[in-house]
Order: C-alpha cells, then structure tokens, then sequence
C-alpha cells in the first residue's frame, strides 16, 4: 500500500513539475474540438453527470467518457472542473 502510494505522490509530482515548467498546450480554439466534444463541454459546465449529459446527447456513458477524456487532453486538464474553468478562459463556454 506504502508503495502504490509513493508511485501516486511522485507520478503526482512530475507531472504537476511538467505543466509548471514552462512547455504550453497549443492554443485550443472551439475548432479544436469536435462538435460533439464542444455538446459535452457545455454540458459540463453545466453541472451535468456523465448519466445526464449520455441521456441529454442520446449517447452512451462510455462514450461521454471518452469524450471528456479527450477534452481534457485537448485542453491539458486534469479534472472536469479545470477543464470547465479553462474552457471558460478561453471563452469556449459561457458560465
């Protein structure tokens, strides 16, 4: 468990030590994501489960999955509400 734990923390740390290093995220325009990624974006931020948004978009819940990971990656998040503040920074969403 100690161990699992260290892995945590310092994978953690690296990766916290690679955002802050200086190396930008290509500026994300609304046409960098596709316009079901932009649907689930305004949809988190929202407030919006991935049951709800997968039952507002006639979608599954894996597929929401999928396209919040893909969010996140696009916008270099690392959680939904990071990528829902930086979405709103970037003016790709309205809060």
């Amino acid at each position: 468990m100690r161990r699992l734990f260290l892995c945590f923390f310092f994978g953690t740390l690296l990766i916290h030590q690679l955002n802050c290093s200086g190396a930008k995220h290509e500026e994300v325009t609304p046409e960098t994501l596709t316009e079901r990624e932009r649907d689930v974006l305004n949809l988190l931020a929202q407030g919006k489960t991935n049951k709800e948004i997968a039952g507002q978009l006639f979608i599954t819940e894996r597929t929401v999955k999928f396209h919040v990971s893909s969010i996140l990656g696009k916008l270099g998040a690392g959680n939904r509400t990071e990528a829902v503040t930086m979405a709103a920074h970037l003016g790709l969403v309205n809060l």
